[in-house]
């Protein structure tokens, strides 16, 4: 039995050397996905994954990487019609990132699926997926299998679109793959950017207005060092963010909703939860991801439970409000 099941794309993240001028990059495991899975295993819950790699040191090195920090692998595979994909990460003075990717086609779009996935489906809370599986095929229609299925047995459906316009031939087509996603979900994490674009609102005030309609469970709008902001139960809770110093913001995102389904996958009923202890989450998932944006890399400057729980005693009087 599992408590989190993420699926998608698994991939190397070249992230480049610190201190050093040039074009030299360090490998990094990465993909949101992925990235998830192992935020929740280090966190002390069971996780799997569900992606592909391609038959080549990469693919190796992530599937021992995941396998290292408790992941199960069993519904990880390896394909001879892609290289994995890589990803370059470009910083900018303020850790924040943008990406290069190399994946015409990549391994990751051959997603998996069969008795074994569906099996692995079936034995846990929660679901989680992104939209880098929803922008080819096959990926896109295995993606949205799983989801069905998903929700036939009656499973959380977690979904972070992680949104990234290069991997788009048409952003109109983004979109419309996006929302055709949306009657799965329960509970959908945004960027406030992901949110700006998808409500096509000039605002901040007017998109979050139309996030009200999504009327899912939880709809959480992250906002970098503004904090994050959470619907939930007819009303809007919100939290501040931690002051680290920010290395790298890569994984971020992935680390907040790491340590967000880490905590409700312990929770019988977790949308009946009371705002305080929803609180309480938040500020355990903020806390995760500001471990994170301090060190370099995603899946490596993931924290591990001790670490978040000396961090929150350390911040004890300076919790974000």
């Amino acid at each position: 039995m599992y408590d989190i099941v993420s699926m998608g794309e698994i991939l190397m993240d070249m992230t480049p050397v610190q201190g050093r001028e040039g074009f030299l990059y360090e490998p990094n495991p990465g993909g949101a996905p992925a990235n998830v899975a192992v935020a929740c295993a280090r966190l002390e819950v069971r996780s799997a994954f569900i992606g592909t790699v391609g038959q080549d040191f990469f693919g190796d090195l992530l599937i021992h990487t995941l396998e290292a920090n408790t992941v199960d692998s069993s519904c990880i595979y390896r394909t001879s019609q892609a290289p994995t994909t890589l990803a370059f990460v470009h910083l900018d003075k303020k850790g924040e990132r943008s990406f290069s990717f190399y994946r015409k086609p990549g391994a990751d779009l051959f997603l998996p699926w069969g008795r074994k996935e569906k099996q692995t489906i079936e034995n846990t809370r929660i679901f989680h997926f992104g939209s880098l599986s929803l922008t080819n095929q096959p990926a896109r229609t295995v993606t949205k299998k799983a989801l069905r299925y998903a929700k036939k047995k009656k499973k959380l459906i977690s979904f972070d679109p992680n949104l990234r316009p290069s991997l788009w031939k048409d952003l109109k087509e983004a979109k419309r793959q996006i929302f055709s996603c949306l009657k799965w979900v329960d509970i959908l994490k945004l960027s406030e950017e992901e949110l700006l674009f998808l409500s096509a609102k000039e605002t901040f005030e007017e998109a979050l207005a139309w996030a009200k309609s999504l009327v899912r469970p939880i709809v959480l709008i992250t906002r970098g060092e503004n904090g994050v902001i959470c619907l939930f139960q007819e009303t809007i809770i919100s939290t501040g963010s931690y002051h680290v110093e920010v290395v790298d913001t890569t994984g971020a995102g992935d680390a907040f909703v790491g340590g967000l389904l880490s905590q409700l996958s312990q929770e019988e009923r977790p949308f009946h939860i009371s705002r305080e202890r929803l609180l309480q989450i938040l500020k355990w998932a903020s806390a995760v991801a500001a471990i994170t944006v301090s060190r370099r890399g995603a899946i490596p400057a993931l924290p591990s439970k001790e670490e978040v729980e000396k961090f929150l005693a350390r911040y004890q009087e300076h919790m974000p409000s």
